[in-house]
């Protein structure tokens, strides 16, 4: 049927994606006893809910995070040692933090699951995901429908 042939392409082809990255971030002096909060509290939590270039999507959540060696560390020894390094001229140290991210990253012929909220002869607005409101002009709604 159609709503199964739709459930199953939903399966198939998500718009959210986990991902781990490394990102190298200043540390402000007021953060250096903890600094895997304060990296956290300065550059990662101000993200959430907007998009994002270097992830290339919506910052959804960020899980685990973790001071690394290098941009592509996996290594979770918390016993090996982080240096933290300057640039230049600069004083503030930069370190690289890195976590795993859930990310939503739509594209072309992503289908979206969402409740209708508002819905009148000219607009259609939904909410996807209990996350965003996505709206909907008359001229892209199918013409058969009716009001």
């Amino acid at each position: 049927t159609t709503s199964d042939n739709s459930a199953s392409k939903l399966s198939t082809h998500t718009p959210f994606i986990r991902t781990t990255t490394s990102l190298l971030l200043p540390l402000a002096p007021q953060a250096y006893p903890y600094p895997i909060a304060g990296l956290c509290a300065e550059h990662l939590s101000p993200l959430l809910l907007t998009y994002y270039p270097p992830l290339e999507g919506i910052l959804l959540s960020y899980t685990n995070p973790r001071l690394s060696s290098t941009s592509s560390s996996s290594n979770t020894d918390s016993s090996a040692p982080v240096l933290a390094v300057t640039r230049d001229e600069y004083a503030t140290p930069f370190l690289w933090l890195t976590a795993d991210f859930d990310i939503l990253r739509p594209t072309a012929g992503t289908y979206l699951s969402g409740t209708v909220r508002v819905q009148n002869p000219s607009w259609l607005g939904l909410v996807c995901w209990n996350y965003f409101n996505a709206g909907i002009p008359r001229r892209r709604l199918p013409a058969d429908w009716q009001w």
